[in-house]
Protein backbone atom coordinates (compact mmCIF):
# COMPACT_ATOMS: atom_id res chain seq x y z
CA UNK A 1 0.00 0.00 0.00
CA UNK A 2 3.00 2.63 0.84
CA UNK A 3 4.86 1.14 -1.56
CA UNK A 4 5.07 2.32 -5.72
CA UNK A 5 5.25 -0.64 -8.27
CA UNK A 6 9.14 -0.44 -8.78
CA UNK A 7 9.66 0.25 -4.99
CA UNK A 8 7.51 -3.22 -5.03
CA UNK A 9 10.25 -4.83 -7.16
CA UNK A 10 13.43 -3.39 -5.14
CA UNK A 11 11.62 -4.94 -1.90
CA UNK A 12 10.64 -8.52 -3.35
CA UNK A 13 13.98 -8.28 -5.08
CA UNK A 14 16.29 -8.22 -2.24
CA UNK A 15 17.60 -11.18 -0.04
CA UNK A 16 15.34 -10.47 2.89
CA UNK A 17 11.93 -9.08 1.28
CA UNK A 18 10.71 -8.26 5.10
CA UNK A 19 13.64 -6.13 5.88
CA UNK A 20 13.91 -4.35 3.14
CA UNK A 21 9.69 -3.58 3.67
CA UNK A 22 10.88 -2.00 6.84
CA UNK A 23 13.80 0.21 5.77
CA UNK A 24 11.25 1.43 2.99
CA UNK A 25 8.74 2.37 5.66
CA UNK A 26 10.61 4.04 7.65
CA UNK A 27 12.11 6.26 4.76
CA UNK A 28 8.73 7.18 4.00
CA UNK A 29 7.95 7.55 7.75
CA UNK A 30 11.22 9.89 7.98
CA UNK A 31 9.98 11.69 4.72
CA UNK A 32 7.01 12.38 6.50
CA UNK A 33 8.65 14.08 9.39
CA UNK A 34 10.99 16.01 7.21
CA UNK A 35 8.63 17.29 5.26
CA UNK A 36 5.89 18.06 7.72
CA UNK A 37 3.16 16.40 5.88
CA UNK A 38 0.88 13.22 6.80
CA UNK A 39 2.20 9.83 6.27
CA UNK A 40 -0.44 9.35 3.06
CA UNK A 41 1.19 12.15 1.50
CA UNK A 42 4.57 11.23 1.84
CA UNK A 43 4.18 7.57 0.76
CA UNK A 44 3.72 9.86 -3.14
CA UNK A 45 6.54 12.45 -2.18
CA UNK A 46 9.30 10.08 -1.51
CA UNK A 47 10.34 7.39 -3.41
CA UNK A 48 12.94 4.63 -2.82
CA UNK A 49 15.51 3.92 -5.45
CA UNK A 50 18.30 2.00 -3.54
CA UNK A 51 17.59 -0.18 -0.15
CA UNK A 52 20.92 -1.32 2.06
CA UNK A 53 21.34 -2.43 5.55
CA UNK A 54 22.97 0.97 6.62
CA UNK A 55 22.38 3.28 3.74
CA UNK A 56 19.61 3.68 1.41
CA UNK A 57 18.85 6.39 -1.36
CA UNK A 58 15.64 8.13 -1.89
CA UNK A 59 13.67 10.77 -4.07
CA UNK A 60 12.05 13.90 -2.02
CA UNK A 61 10.64 15.85 -4.34
CA UNK A 62 12.95 15.50 -6.83
CA UNK A 63 15.69 15.73 -4.81
CA UNK A 64 18.49 12.67 -3.75
CA UNK A 65 18.68 12.23 -0.57
CA UNK A 66 20.54 9.61 1.25
CA UNK A 67 18.85 7.68 4.48
CA UNK A 68 20.74 6.36 7.46
CA UNK A 69 20.14 3.51 8.95
CA UNK A 70 20.85 2.31 12.52
CA UNK A 71 19.31 -0.82 14.27
CA UNK A 72 19.74 0.08 18.09
CA UNK A 73 17.87 -2.89 20.83
CA UNK A 74 15.94 -4.28 17.71
CA UNK A 75 14.67 -0.97 16.59
CA UNK A 76 15.50 0.47 13.16
CA UNK A 77 16.20 4.53 13.44
CA UNK A 78 16.17 5.37 10.12
CA UNK A 79 17.57 9.59 9.30
CA UNK A 80 17.66 11.47 6.36
CA UNK A 81 20.42 13.51 5.01
CA UNK A 82 18.83 16.26 2.63
CA UNK A 83 20.40 18.19 0.54
CA UNK A 84 21.49 21.78 1.38
CA UNK A 85 19.97 24.80 1.32
CA UNK A 86 22.07 27.42 -1.10
CA UNK A 87 23.86 29.65 1.46
CA UNK A 88 22.89 32.96 1.76
CA UNK A 89 24.06 35.69 0.04
CA UNK A 90 25.83 38.34 1.74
Amino acid sequence: MFASPAEQELINGSADPADAALRAWTIKEAASKALDVPLALAWREAEVTALGPERSRATIRGALVEARHVLFEDHLFTMLVLPSAEPAAR
